[in-house]
């Protein structure tokens, strides 16, 4: 079937609205800062409050991301208004590396179902997505006690690195036991000390022993070790955070060229960065604590590590690639944004071979096979442009995914972020469509919104487009055609395809 043609009828036969969909762009911002996750879900999102029907929201709503800043400074995060309430949270990032932000919600939700936000940093970098179940009416609470209440809260569990001044990230968590008599929703959090604290929420669907894990958000401002108290409804148990001081360090070339790099892995254009990418680095510590270590995004890839130090002296420490390389060539990382640097040199795709893969719902899935991009619309007079990617996976059964971008006034495809609200009416406008197919009968797709429809968020990152090859990367939700409620999460998707008009 002709692809532009394909695409075409799916903007026509397929406009359709499904489970409520929205996307979220920082504004007034002066830090420099990745989301953890991207492209795919984000780390660690966590939410805290029941989202209800017709129920207006409070200060207990909330959702915590996790991001890697490189660059200091303000941050002032705001959503679109989606089925009646948003989410937006400000601030300043005093560190750099790993840490989490607060989003509060506010508004109240209009309908019950499944609200998908997916969160854009804008600069062509790549988003991470969250979802938030609103339910139709408020269940009851949960009837537990602690485990160990009313004293030492028993068999808990500290995990992460804690450390004066450094930020809590994902890491951070604390286990906790309970004993649950009655089924039902549930929030449980500990007191403030020192700028920091931890909590979780959710909903108990059995009863018995069970264990909750904690999530730590904020920023030790004390050393030593912090006592905590868990507390939720006439049950307390408390728990100790034993907290370092921040340690003090050097990198072994100043604010130069960093010495004794040792890089591992293969970096390749287009190809996601594993747990054996990493980049060795030497720092003299002179006095031992907690660090944390991260460098800028470039290329689409960053490096961080995080832990303590406890002896002094020279002593490497192993930063860990994320990401995906977007282009070959060569990079500079920069280590706390004012440390010393060293390049990654990444290398072309095979030659003429074409990459092209995503996970949905998690599984990773090959494209590749006969993968390739269209890039001029010549059934029409006169030809215009678009970028339309396709391929298919044969290995265990007939399987096909397919990107289309085309500009309103026909123009080319240039690098630059799209997704499904492009389509604004005026001639700067632009339509996608993105479609996934599995044995024939299984259709799942987004287009571009049109007057009055909300369809899956989707964002594709185009990264360059010549005459012979298209790259980029993908990720976002789709929903089953024909009236279905289903849905499909894809992530961690990238394209290296040569192009064949």
């Amino acid at each position: 079937m002709n692809k532009t043609y394909f695409f075409i009828c799916a903007i026509l036969l397929f406009l359709s609205c499904g489970k409520e969909k929205s996307y979220e762009t920082p504004s007034k911002t002066t830090s420099t800062f990745t989301l953890g996750g991207s492209p795919g879900s984000c780390t660690s999102a966590t939410l805290a409050g029941n989202f209800v029907k017709g129920a207006a929201l409070s200060a207990s709503n909330t959702v915590t991301i996790e991001v890697t800043v490189t660059e200091k400074g303000s941050y002032n995060i705001t959503t679109d208004t989606l089925n009646g309430y948003y989410f937006t949270g400000s601030g300043t990032f005093l560190s750099t590396g790993v840490q989490n932000i607060v989003l509060t919600a506010k508004g109240t939700p209009v309908t019950s179902g499944t609200d998908d936000f997916m969160l854009i940093p804008g600069n062509n970098l790549t988003g991470c997505m969250f979802s938030v179940d609103v339910l139709d009416t408020a269940p009851q609470p949960a009837v537990y006690a602690l485990s160990g209440s009313p004293s030492t809260c028993s068999s808990f569990t500290v995990n992460g690195s804690y450390g004066k001044d450094l930020a809590l990230n994902s890491s951070n968590t604390v286990s906790v036991n309970v004993n649950v008599t009655t089924a039902g929703t549930y929030t449980i959090k500990t007191d403030t000390i020192s700028g920091m604290y931890f909590t979780a929420s959710g909903i108990f669907t059995s009863t018995g022993a069970q264990q909750v894990i904690l999530k730590g958000s904020g920023k030790p401002t004390a050393t030593g070790n912090l006592l905590f108290t868990v507390k939720t409804g006439s049950s307390t148990c408390t728990f100790t955070v034993a907290v370092s001081g921040p340690s003090v360090y050097t990198f072994s070339g100043g604010t130069g060229n960093c010495t004794g790099v040792v890089l591992n892995g293969t970096y390749t254009a287009s190809t996601a960065l594993t747990n054996s990418n990493t980049a060795t680095i030497q720092v003299n510590v002179t006095t031992p604590g907690a660090y944390s270590i991260s460098t800028n995004t470039a290329n689409g890839i960053s490096f961080a590590a995080s832990g303590t130090f406890t002896t002094t002296g020279i002593q490497n420490v192993i930063l860990t690639g994320t990401g995906t390389p977007t282009a070959e060539g060569s990079n500079t990382y920069i280590l706390n944004s004012n440390g010393c640097s060293f390049s990654v040199t990444v290398a072309a795709a095979p030659a003429g071979a074409a990459i092209y893969k995503c996970k949905i719902n998690g599984t990773l899935i090959d494209f590749s096979e006969q993968a390739n991009a269209t890039t001029k619309n010549t059934g029409v007079n006169p030809v215009t442009s678009l970028l339309n990617v396709i391929g298919v996976n044969t290995a265990s059964t007939s399987q096909q995914f397919s990107i289309n971008i085309m500009k309103v006034n026909g123009s080319d495809i240039t690098p630059g972020t799209y997704n499904e609200k492009g389509f604004t009416g005026t001639s700067s406008g632009y339509y996608i469509g993105v479609i996934y197919s599995k044995d024939v009968i299984e259709l799942y797709q987004t287009i571009s919104n049109a007057a009055g429809t909300t369809n899956p968020s989707f964002s594709i990152v185009v990264t360059s487009v010549t005459s012979t090859r298209a790259k980029g990367t993908f990720s976002g939700k789709l929903a089953a055609t024909g009236g279905g409620t289903a849905t499909v999460t894809v992530t961690e998707g990238v394209f290296d395809v040569p192009v064949q008009n």
